[in-house]
């Protein structure tokens, strides 16, 4: 067969750079093809090198064609396909190192096969991670499902039952384990370092620094030190120097033409440094995912007035009035101010409505349409050995931030642009802290606190005595104060004056053990004494807790020693000091 009688198996509605390789799938049809660099793999095909095309193959491999061709149509990303036809390749690299058919007909069977080639690479080799396989197998399984069909083998798969359930892999747990006070603290402190980290770079990237020939240090406020002297590469200066006319360059698939920024050649990186910076700043202000900040245009904005910040507005032409484009907090204004007057010092052009907010300049050969990937910020981050956060993980924190000062979760999904099931099941990460407040807060509306008799509250008044009660220990009847702490109602409340209460009360207890202890000699059993015991193990619990409930217990026992007893059982103290001479 000869390579033109082929169909195409090209992808035509996907935009490319000039230097991005076209996606194709027809290299899937030669053994060895699915391997090859996709550079040269079509010299290759046409020089006979890869031997004739594998025809029993090109039935399914059209399939799979039409439906990633109707799933680009659909809307979908062009990093997710790109993650499927690479995930694809590897199906078929695979099938091509085991001499599988890949047909219509054997294609489920040998997928279920490379599922258990992959499950024994994650759980026996330990080459991948199981979630790693468990997505490539998703991946697969959906695009067999959906191109393929119905399975033509002598036992059919049941559609009831999806493709992925029959490899034995089972999805890998996601647990989110609670943060305790130690890790929330130590990532707290590691976002705000990055944000001052990016907020030292915006401060010294200033349009004067980076026209100027010498490089430029910054110190940053932890004490460290770089200094920037950025040279691109070869490529991008030969770019640099044919692109002579901005208003010449070809718009991307938004209609915005890239400006090349007013300054040397070698010291554009340091322009996109500083936007890098910028956007991610501006992400973290603002909740908004990558994909939408980087698209934003530029225009002219106003700042209308709310609680807490702005509303900012993209007036167009001259207008009184526009669309509401993004909210900030009021302390971001300046900042972002700031960026707005560098920028239009750095890109001047008269098409300022039309332009990117974040206008990152790359090679006139490298695809506009893909976000920013952030390299320079990460690798200054790995030499000042600062954490690096992106978009993702920024979006993430500040949404768990606004959770942690408010629990409205809807108002928090809709400030994070997505629903409270996702909210919930996806960007919220539990905290130990956080888990301490909610049970505290069930507790104060569950369980209504009533006046004891004994020291502290009670929360049901049906008097029930504790399991481990001792047998010589008072009987709860919601009127012995004794007989309230050994009721299954009791509860001790973490406070000063409630330790005061319970000290003042075991000495209360003692001068009656003191004056009655007689009577009890004969093997009778001596109320007090079990009353003054479980009492001083409440204290000693009390100041295991931590050291301000050790100070209270301290202050307790140095009041009652000097005379000084809680109003409620002073008197019964002094009576019965009075009555038997104490």
């Amino acid at each position: 067969m000869k390579t033109h009688r082929l169909p195409d198996l090209e992808f035509h509605n996907v935009a490319y750079g000039k230097l991005e390789i076209r996606w194709n799938l027809l290299p899937l049809l030669y053994s060895g093809g699915a391997a090859e660099n996709a550079r040269i793999v079509s010299e290759k095909i046409n020089a006979g090198t890869l031997g004739q095309p594998i025809r029993k193959r090109l039935s399914a491999i059209t399939c799979i064609h039409d439906f990633i061709c109707a799933e680009l149509e659909s809307g979908s990303s062009k990093n997710t396909i790109s993650k499927l036809i690479r995930v694809l390749r590897q199906f078929y690299i695979w099938g091509d190192n085991n001499n599988r058919q890949l047909t219509r007909k054997s294609l489920e069977a040998d997928f279920l096969d490379w599922a258990t080639h992959l499950r024994h690479r994650s759980e026996v080799s330990y080459e991948i991670k199981t979630i790693t396989a468990y997505d490539s197998l998703k991946r697969i399984s959906h695009l067999i499902e959906n191109s393929i069909g119905p399975s033509s083998r002598g036992n059919p798969v049941s559609r009831s039952s999806r493709l992925i359930t029959l490899t034995g892999i089972p999805l890998p747990k996601r647990g989110k384990r609670p943060l305790n006070a130690e890790e929330e603290k130590t990532l707290t402190s590691s976002l705000f370092t990055f944000g001052e980290f990016l907020l030292d770079l915006s401060t010294a990237l200033t349009a004067a620094a980076i026209r100027s020939e010498d490089p430029i240090g910054i110190k940053f406020r932890n004490g460290k030190y770089i200094e920037e002297e950025t040279v691109p590469r070869s490529i991008s200066r030969a770019a640099w120097d044919q692109d002579t006319d901005t208003g010449d360059r070809e718009p991307d698939a938004n209609g915005v033409r890239r400006l090349r920024p007013d300054c040397d050649k070698n010291r554009y990186p340091l322009v996109n440094l500083r936007i890098s910076a910028e956007l991610l700043i501006f992400i973290a202000q603002t909740g908004m995912n990558l994909s939408q900040a980087s698209k934003l245009r530029v225009g002219r904005f106003s700042y209308q007035s709310r609680t807490d910040g702005y509303q900012v507005f993209r007036v167009y032409k001259n207008r009184r009035s526009g669309e509401v484009a993004f909210d900030i907090y009021r302390e971001y204004r300046p900042i972002f101010e700031n960026y707005l007057a560098w920028r239009r010092d750095l890109f001047p052009s008269s098409q300022s409505e039309n332009e990117y907010l974040f206008p990152f300049w790359q090679s006139p050969k490298c695809v506009s349409l893909s976000p920013p990937t952030f390299a320079c910020i990460k690798q200054r981050c790995v030499t000042l050995g600062i954490r690096y956060f992106g978009p993702q993980a920024l979006r993430l924190w500040r949404t768990n931030w606004l959770l942690k000062n408010s629990r409205d979760t809807a108002l928090v999904a809709e400030l994070g642009q997505h629903s409270e099931k996702t909210l919930t099941g996806t960007y919220e990460r539990p905290s130990l802290r956080t888990i301490f407040l909610e049970v505290s807060r069930f507790h104060a509306a569950w369980e209504p606190v009533l006046l004891a008799s004994g020291p502290g509250v009670c929360v049901h008044p049906e008097p029930k005595p504790l399991a481990d009660t001792p047998s010589d220990a008072p009987q709860p009847d919601c009127i012995s104060p004794a007989g309230c702490l050994f009721c299954i109602h009791h509860r001790d409340i973490k406070s000063a004056e409630h330790v005061w209460s319970l000290a003042s009360y075991r000495h209360l207890k003692s001068l009656e053990l003191a004056a009655y202890g007689d009577g009890h000699q004969a093997g009778k059993p001596n109320p007090a004494a079990t009353t003054v015991s479980i009492i001083s193990r409440k204290l000693e619990e009390f100041g295991r807790i931590g050291p301000s409930q050790s100070g209270w217990v301290d202050e307790a026992i140095s009041r009652v020693a000097e005379g000084y007893f809680h109003p409620r059982w002073d008197g019964f103290i002094q009576l019965m000091e009075t009555s038997h001479g104490t």
